[in-house]
């Protein structure tokens, strides 16, 4: 058989609850009475009032800018003008002292040497030495003036008659062997010389009568031009010259 639990009674629990209840109601109004009686009695602090006087703000004083300086015109100076008759004193320095001239010992005159002999008396031994050899003969024009011939009126230029000679006998050879011992060979040729100095027209007026002899005369024509330019005074355009060419072979 078992036991079933025991219910509270009823009265119990009502009387806590009014217990309880009323007990809550106390408390409540205590704290109510305590917080109003001590909001009663409070007050609170003063406040501490610092006093101040309001000052009235000062203008500030207006400070003038003083105006600007006008700019300072100063008078132009003239230029001053020497004096023509007023010359300036010329300031004479003092001259440097002249350095001492350190005196040279007296120079030995060169001793005599014996005077070489004159050049004439050496010139006369190396003759003595020296055996004269004879130059080959070359074939000359000769210096009779009526071996060259001007045609037309006199040439008054002989000067150039000599250059126009002594160029044709440096230029003129004769082939060895072509003429017999102690015969005379000639020839006249005709040719023209123009103002530049070249020979035109040149050929045989009188033949010899050996061939290689007159080939030489026509050859030492070709080798001869261009002659000198014709004398500026000279007032032909050219000038026309028969030329005897002569040897004589031994």
């Amino acid at each position: 058989m078992t036991d079933s639990p025991r219910k509270p009674k009823k009265g119990w629990s009502w009387t806590f609850r009014r217990a309880v209840v009323f007990s809550l109601v106390l408390h409540v109004v205590g704290v109510f009475v305590a917080v109003v009686w001590a909001r009663a009695d409070f007050k609170p602090p003063e406040e501490e009032r610092i006093p101040v006087q309001l000052i009235a703000e000062l203008a500030a004083p207006q400070v003038t800018i003083p105006p600007e300086p006008k700019p300072v015109v100063r008078p132009k100076e003239e230029p001053q003008v020497a004096d023509p008759l007023h010359k300036p004193e010329k300031k004479y320095e003092p001259k440097p002292p002249e350095p001492k001239v350190e005196e040279k010992p007296p120079v030995k005159p060169p001793e005599k040497q014996p005077e070489p002999p004159p050049v004439e008396t050496k010139i006369g031994d190396l003759k003595s030495e020296v055996v004269p050899k004879k130059a080959p003969e070359r074939p000359t024009l000769g210096d009779d003036p009526m071996q060259i011939e001007v045609e037309g009126p006199p040439f008054e230029f002989a000067y150039y008659l000599k250059q126009v000679r002594r160029k044709l006998a440096t230029k003129w050879s004769v082939p060895a062997g072509s003429l017999l011992p102690g015969q005379e060979t000639k020839a006249r040729v005709y040719f023209r010389i123009q103002r530049g100095g070249r020979i035109i027209d040149a050929k045989l007026e009188n033949e010899s009568s050996v061939f290689l002899f007159d080939q030489s005369v026509l050859r030492a024509l070709e080798k001869a031009s261009p002659m000198p330019p014709l004398p500026a005074e000279y007032e032909g355009e050219w000038l026309g010259l028969h030329v005897w060419f002569v040897e004589e072979s031994q």
